[in-house]
C-alpha cells in the first residue's frame, strides 16, 4: 500500500514539527501511526497515512454508515441513524440563524447526501461533494440527482451563500488546496460552518490514546480551536460563533469506552460530562462546531 511521509505541515507550509505520539486503529485495521504536532500552528496530523488512492480500504468496514446506510441493519447503526435525523433539523436551524437569506449551499463531503436531501426539501438551491462512489450511486437511487465528486466538477462560475463540512475537515488529503477553492466558492458575507473532533475536549483527555476521535487513519488532521482559528484566519476568514454537537460525546463516549474495555455506562457518564463542559466552554466540546464569515 501507499503511503505519505510529510516534510511539511499540511495547515500552514512549516517544516518546524515534532512526534507527539502514535495512535492505534482500533475501528479496523489495528495498525499503529504516528501523530506529529506543527510548533508554528498547533495542528496534529497522522504521519505515514494512506494516499488518496488507498484510503478507501480504511473505509471498508461493515460499520462505516455515512457512505452505504442501506446495508447496515445492526442496532447501534439503526440509532445513529436516528439520531442522523434529529441532527438534520438542529443543523439547518443553526446555519439559517445566521444566513436566514441563505438560498444556494454547498455540503461538502456530504457522504449519502442525506443533509443535501433535507435542504431540498426545505427549498433551498443545495449541492453536495462526495468523492465515494459508492456513496453518490446511493444518493442518486433514493433520490434520482446527482452529487458531485470534487471541487473542480462544479459549474464554473457557481457562488454560495453557505459552504458545509460536518466533520469533513479531519478527511481531506490536499487539505489546503480544496479550503482554497472551497472559500472561492463563498460569496461576499457568505459563511462557512465547520464541526470537527476537539483533540482539546474533556472525552479527548479522559481517554487518551483510545479516544475514538482520533480514529486514524480516515482522521488525517486533530483540530483544536487554536489550530483552526490559525488556518481559517491565513484563508481570510472571520470566525462569528463557536459551539459544539450535543449527541457527539455520547457517541464518542460509547465507542471509546469499548476501545478502553470500560462499559457501556462509563462512556455515556464521561460523554455527559463532556457534554456539560462543552455547553458552558464550546471552544472545548467534544465537537468543535465553528461558523465563519468571507469578509471580502
Amino acid at each position: 500500500m501507499k503511503t505519505q511521509h510529510l516534510n511539511h505541515c499540511p495547515a500552514c507550509g512549516s517544516a518546524n514539527f515534532k512526534r507527539f505520539g502514535e495512535v492505534k486503529d482500533y475501528y479496523y485495521s489495528q495498525e499503529i501511526f504516528p501523530i506529529e504536532e506543527c510548533h508554528n500552528c498547533g495542528l496534529r496530523f497522522t504521519q505515514d497515512r494512506p494516499s488518496a488512492e488507498h484510503i478507501g480500504e480504511y473505509y471498508d468496514s461493515g460499520n462505516y454508515a455515512s457512505h452505504d446506510s442501506k446495508n447496515k441493519t445492526s442496532l447501534f447503526l439503526k440509532i445513529y441513524a436516528k439520531a442522523r435525523e434529529w441532527m438534520l433539523e438542529h443543523k439547518y436551524k443553526l446555519v439559517k440563524q445566521f444566513k436566514p437569506e441563505w438560498k444556494k449551499v454547498l455540503d461538502y463531503g456530504t457522504g449519502e447526501g442525506f443533509f443535501v436531501e433535507f435542504l431540498r426539501k426545505k427549498g433551498l438551491d443545495a449541492m453536495g461533494i462526495e468523492p465515494s462512489e459508492l456513496a453518490r450511486n446511493n444518493f442518486k437511487k433514493r433520490t434520482g440527482n446527482n452529487l458531485y465528486p470534487s471541487v473542480e466538477n462544479l459549474p464554473e462560475n457557481i457562488g454560495f451563500q453557505a459552504v458545509t463540512l460536518w466533520h469533513v475537515l479531519e478527511h481531506i488529503h490536499e487539505l489546503r488546496p480544496t479550503m482554497e477553492k472551497l472559500v472561492a466558492k463563498i460569496e461576499k458575507k457568505g459563511i462557512m460552518v465547520i464541526a470537527v473532533p476537539n483533540q482539546k475536549s474533556t472525552d479527548a483527555i479522559a481517554f487518551g490514546n483510545e479516544w475514538a476521535a482520533w480514529d486514524v487513519p480516515r482522521h488525517l488532521y486533530h483540530w483544536d480551536d487554536k489550530s483552526l482559528s490559525t488556518f481559517m484566519a491565513s484563508l481570510g476568514m472571520e470566525k462569528i460563533y463557536t459551539t459544539h454537537l450535543p449527541l457527539d460525546p455520547f457517541y464518542i463516549g460509547m465507542i471509546s469506552a469499548r476501545y478502553k474495555s470500560l462499559s457501556t455506562i462509563s462512556g455515556l457518564m464521561t460523554g455527559l460530562k463532556s457534554y456539560f463542559h462543552g455547553s458552558k466552554t464550546p471552544a472545548e466540546g467534544s465537537t468543535l462546531l465553528s461558523i465563519w464569515m468571507k469578509t471580502n
